[in-house]
């Protein structure tokens, strides 16, 4: 599944590697995305939320790093079950 985020980019950041207790494995380094998006409600109010967005190189994270304070729109899908985490497609 698609969906299309709009927002203003806060900050990139690189992510805490997943550690594997039994075997001492970790996951290949991935960077976040944090949005701010601004979602308009049925009763006219509007209420704010960050969204993080999984990253999965570093050239990706520092393009958007330059884009900090900026209006982006992106493409995203979801990848896990509970709760909701995004990533770009």
């Amino acid at each position: 599944m698609q969906i299309l985020i709009q927002g203003t980019v806060i900050d990139v950041y690189e992510r805490v590697p997943y550690i594997n207790k039994e075997t001492g494995e970790t996951n290949p380094i991935t960077y976040g995305l944090q949005l701010l998006v601004v979602e308009k409600l049925s009763n006219g109010a509007t209420k704010s939320d960050i969204y993080d967005v999984k990253l999965d190189n570093k050239e990706l994270a520092k393009s958007y790093k330059a884009k900090k304070g900026q209006n982006i729109e992106l493409e995203c899908k979801i990848y896990s079950r509970s709760p909701i985490s995004l990533s770009i497609a």
